[in-house]
């Protein structure tokens, strides 16, 4: 016999052995963790019976005096002659519940006046297989209590916090069909009589039993203190965020809305639908609100009460009041001829002059401001109204303005001759400063562009003369942008060419091969700078083909570098080279040379009346 035979001849003998030994008489059980479910049967109790289930009826039936338990009996000791039958019935007893081996008997307790601590339930004999409820004759006979107890009720079980609640006993009467839709039914939960465990603690919860605990609470609270609870669910975030209060402006004249009468506050409602209706409130909005602020508007020009500040130093002068005769002018005089609210201010140019024909006198005054608008007023008094007192009471007021330049109406045509005419003269002063090597006037940034562009008005015709330097000021506004946001484009021309000039407020921003975190801090809080060159844009602005040309998204790493002329207090003229990528704070605008007649209609700022020298100009009124 060779080998294979004998190999084959061991396997089939350790078959046979293996099937001859006996293998378990049931498959093993497969143990998984046990969860409550869902019981068919499982109905809501009413309001009646979750009040009788409640912690608070427990808790207080726990506090309750209590007679000292019965004696329990052993088989060996009860009387012969017990009768048979069914036990006496315990309201407040507990269910039957098995052991292995029953505790001694505690002693019995001798009746006091002080009240008895609780004691726990009896728990009686294992007894035989449970029988339906209709065969009484099977059921299990207790031995009647001690004589110390048989002239008071058995008391009830002191609280336990991880009682489970027979719900599906409860299960006769349904809730109403409010109830139920407003609470969802919870889930079964197991009784003692089941296999598995009749309660879990309050740290097994899962999510489940935690919610059905919730609207448990929910459902008694909410029967007892009548509040409105609103549901809130993971939907309501996904919607679309309400529209925020409409903006009102201040006004100290309107009276206060009413205040509402009820003293109840309303919650809003869990849904909302377009055919709603719309909720009533105490006062009805305003039917048109006024439009709110610009969230990014430039922090220059100062924002004003009207359209421009033309317009609102006239509705000034022409509505109100006058506390003092501030416009009357006397050799001995120190007051300022300029109106109350324009004392102080640096960002306008202004002169006034004064006539008298007989007793009738006349003040005329004029204003350039920074935004570009003019303003012309005229006041005419007596002399007799002059020495009573009353020139401010009885005086004439007469106005007129021109409003903000469009800069926007304009093309790449005239915006590039603007710079071929006044741009190129402002560059070359700039770059001789340089050569110089001599502080411009005071030595301030912002001498450098206003002794520019003085310069430039002295080589041109009268009517050429550019917009001086006013405030922040220097000519047709081309660009502005703020750190971290879109720049604004104003203007046909997409180029920043030599002369321009860049007004900088509290800027951080790098050189041009600068070291890896190096910056500068340009403006304390403004600084000033005529630009010499610009890198070509890395991407022009888009701009319509007609005017108005504007492009509100215009980043301001599009424009690359600039390269200026610029000085500071103490220090001499210099150039420097700024990548506008690398700004991280602050603000920049950029102002194009512009002639003064072309950009606000007038050759100076002359204290003449306006329609006396054939200048254009409009009423208050007309334009707002």
């Amino acid at each position: 016999m060779d080998f294979a035979a004998l190999r084959a001849k061991a396997e089939a003998a350790a078959s046979s052995a293996r099937q001859s030994i006996p293998g378990p008489s049931k498959p093993s059980q497969r143990y998984e963790p046990v969860r409550p479910a869902l019981g068919a049967s499982t109905k809501f109790p009413s309001q009646a019976e979750q009040r009788q289930q409640s912690t608070v009826l427990q808790l207080d039936a726990s506090r309750r005096v209590l007679p000292p338990p019965p004696r329990r009996l052993s088989a060996q000791d009860a009387p012969v002659d017990a009768p048979a039958g069914p036990p006496p019935s315990y309201a407040a007893a507990p269910p039957p519940v098995a052991a292995k081996a029953r505790p001694p008997p505690p002693p019995a307790r001798k009746p006091s006046g002080l009240a008895p601590p609780p004691a726990p339930p009896p728990r009686a004999a294992k007894p035989p297989a449970l029988a339906s409820p209709a065969s009484s004759s099977s059921a299990v006979t207790r031995p009647p209590p001690s004589s110390v107890s048989t002239s008071r009720p058995i008391p009830a079980p002191p609280y336990d916090h991880a009682v489970s609640h027979d719900l599906p006993a409860l299960a006769a009467s349904s809730p109403s069909p409010a109830l139920a839709a407003r609470f969802p039914a919870p889930r079964a939960v197991l009784t003692p009589t089941s296999s598995a465990p009749a309660h879990k603690r309050f740290t097994e919860y899962d999510e489940r039993d935690k919610e059905d605990l919730f609207a448990a609470l929910d459902s008694f609270f909410g029967s007892r203190l009548e509040v409105t609870t609103v549901s809130y669910t993971a939907e309501e975030e996904e919607k679309e965020p309400t529209e925020p209060a409409p903006y009102l402006a201040p006004s100290p004249a309107a009276a206060p809305p009413p205040v509402a009468t009820s003293i109840r506050p309303r919650l809003p409602a869990t849904a909302s639908s377009s055919s709603s209706p719309p909720v009533s409130h105490a006062f009805a909005p305003t039917p048109k609100p006024p439009k709110p602020p610009e969230l990014h508007a430039p922090s220059y020009p100062p924002p004003e009460s009207h359209s421009s500040a033309a317009l609102s130093i006239l509705h000034y002068i022409l509505s109100h009041p006058f506390a003092t005769p501030w416009f009357v002018h006397s050799p001995h005089s120190t007051s300022s001829p300029l109106p109350p609210p324009l004392v102080g201010r640096s960002d306008l140019r202004f002169t006034a002059s004064w006539s008298q024909r007989n007793s009738d006198k006349q003040h005329v005054g004029a204003a350039l401001f920074g935004d570009g608008s003019v303003a012309w007023w005229r006041l005419s008094w007596t002399a007799e109204a002059e020495v009573a007192g009353r020139a401010h009471l009885d005086a004439r007021r007469e106005g007129r303005y021109r409003p903000r330049p469009d800069v926007a109406s304009w093309d790449a045509h005239a915006l590039y001759a603007q710079s071929e005419a006044l741009g190129t003269r402002v560059a070359r002063f700039a770059e001789e400063a340089v050569e110089r090597g001599v502080p411009v006037a005071r030595g301030e940034c912002w001498d450098m562009a206003s002794e520019a562009l003085s310069a430039a008005a002295a080589e041109v015709a009268k009517e050429d003369k550019p917009f001086p330097s006013i405030g922040r000021t220097h000519g047709a506004l081309l660009f502005h942008a703020r750190a971290g946001r879109d720049g604004t484009w104003t203007g046909g021309d997409a180029y920043v060419r030599p002369g321009d000039v860049v007004d900088w407020r509290e800027v951080r921003i790098s050189e041009v091969g600068a070291r890896r975190g190096q910056y500068m801090v340009l403006g304390d809080p403004d600084h000033t700078a005529v630009i010499l060159s610009a890198a070509p844009p890395s991407a022009p602005p888009i701009l319509p083909d007609s005017p108005p040309y504007r492009d509100s998204t215009y980043p301001l790493a599009s424009l690359s570098a600039i390269t200026v002329a610029e000085q500071s207090l103490g220090q001499a003229p210099s150039i420097r080279t700024y990548d506008l990528a690398t700004l991280s704070q602050g603000e920049v605008w950029i102002y194009r040379p512009c002639a003064l007649k072309a950009l606000c209609g007038i050759d100076e700022v002359e204290a003449r009346w306006p329609e006396d020298s054939g200048v254009e100009c409009w009423s208050v009124g007309e334009l707002e």
